[in-house]
């Protein structure tokens, strides 16, 4: 049986240890500084895409920026990102990836899998997104410690980007009408059928 000297010397350092590890936990978290103004509601909004009357808002953040209009900038283009990101995943179901890849051989289903996924991409990434802008920015500054031990100040920022919802839509038109491609040569029918179905449905939302 252990000695008693020995359990509470084993209880101190298991208390010491805790307490040193709840101290460089809050070491590591962010200290508050300032904030442009009143945290606006859209900010800790639960979803990073709402819609807001007949336009589709797409939230994104960045995290310790040490320049302010670099890291507006940079969360801008993180939500600009998510536009296109959500045209992806249209096009992404309509091929329904995981099941139209069908090999036994795992290497070939990754194989074509990826290259699938690289040509939706390439549509995606050359559709013109006309009449995304930029609509609002939130930061706040914080003090925080550096993976060198080093406590240093920087910006949380949060951007907005808007998009009309009939311009996503004819973006997402046109995307669909060039995937259409993608399906017809690589013989996929089921694909053909999908998009056929989205892209008849997109144009009589647009027709109305």
């Amino acid at each position: 049986m252990p000695h008693p000297n020995l359990k509470r010397a084993a209880l101190a350092l298991t208390a010491a240890l805790a307490l040193a590890g709840c101290w460089s936990n809050s070491q590591r978290l962010e200290t508050f500084l300032e904030a442009q103004g009143p945290k606006p509601g859209w900010v800790n909004a639960s979803e990073d895409t709402f819609r807001q009357g007949e336009t589709v808002v797409f939230k994104a953040a960045v995290q310790r920026q040490k320049d302010l209009s670099l890291g507006v900038n940079a969360a801008r283009a993180q939500a600009l990102s998510m536009v296109t990101m959500s045209i992806q995943s249209s096009l992404e179901s309509a091929f329904a990836i995981n099941q139209s890849v069908r090999s036994n051989d795992v290497e070939e289903r990754d194989r074509v899998g990826s290259s699938l996924l690289n040509e939706i991409s390439q549509v995606c990434k050359a559709t013109r997104l006309t009449g995304a802008t930029p609509r609002e920015s939130y930061w706040e500054k914080v003090e925080y410690l550096t993976r060198d031990g080093d406590r240093t100040v920087g910006y949380n920022v949060w951007a907005t980007v808007a998009i009309a919802e009939r311009d996503l839509k004819r973006a997402r038109l046109a995307a669909e009408e060039k995937a259409m491609g993608i399906a017809t040569s690589r013989k996929d029918d089921e694909a053909k059928a999908r998009l056929t179905e989205s892209i008849q449905k997109l144009k009589d939302e647009l027709a109305q």
